[in-house]
């Protein structure tokens, strides 16, 4: 039972009538029958009398299950340890409207990622429900998201989403700045052992002696 009364008790006036409304959400595809409505009541003159309504029924089937879920990253290539901004959609293409939809997210290879689960509490035809959130990657690679939709009372009427591919790679920027600086300081060395290295030039006179005869 969802909402709705399936009772009442007070007094009904000539010519005026009671609606009894209610609303139950069967959990499987089955044929229900529902009980009859029983009646009580008591007449004018005291005495206790009772009636029963028609019996109805009810044949509930599976639904049309032809829903889809997609990614939507711009950012297909990113450093380790960066955000991937990640926008999730399920869009449902049936003719039903589908009813307690959870969604799994998974990461091939596996990694310890932190993925978020979703729940959907209803989602009518031609209608899409989005979520945005952002992962990070630890270690370098190229990783394939994906997930699965399914319903919470029924397992077995489950979809894959639209995996999306994306590519993590080390960040080189410091590295590449501690080896132009190990260049110059390199650089100076070597312009240091040459400029203190040249030998010393000094010219010499020597008195020449004269010899007369």
């Amino acid at each position: 039972l969802l909402k709705g009364e399936t009772g009442f008790d007070a007094t009904i006036e000539p010519n005026e009538q009671k609606i009894i409304t209610y609303f139950i959400k069967p959990l499987r595809a089955v044929e229900l029958s529902l009980p009859p409505a029983v009646l009580t009541y008591t007449t004018i003159f005291g005495e206790e009398s009772t009636l029963e309504s028609n019996q109805a029924y009810v044949y509930v089937r599976e639904p049309e299950f032809d829903v889809k879920g997609v990614f939507v990253v711009n950012q297909t290539h990113a450093l380790v340890n960066e955000p991937v901004e990640v926008r999730w959609l399920a869009q449902n293409d049936g003719l039903d409207s589908l009813y307690g939809l959870n969604t799994e997210f998974m990461i091939v290879p596996a990694t310890s990622t932190q993925l978020p689960r979703i729940a959907i509490g209803v989602l009518p035809p031609s209608k899409n429900e989005s979520k945005n959130f952002s992962i990070t990657f630890s270690k370098a690679g190229t990783y394939t998201l994906g997930c699965t939709i399914y319903q919470e009372t029924n397992p077995q009427l489950r979809a894959n989403c639209q995996g999306t591919t994306i590519t993590i790679t080390e960040d080189t920027r410091l590295i590449t700045l501690l080896l132009s600086l190990l260049l110059v300081i390199i650089g100076i060395g070597v312009y240091a052992y040459i400029y203190y290295s040249k030998p010393s030039l000094h010219t010499e006179t020597k008195a020449k002696k004269r010899f007369q005869a």
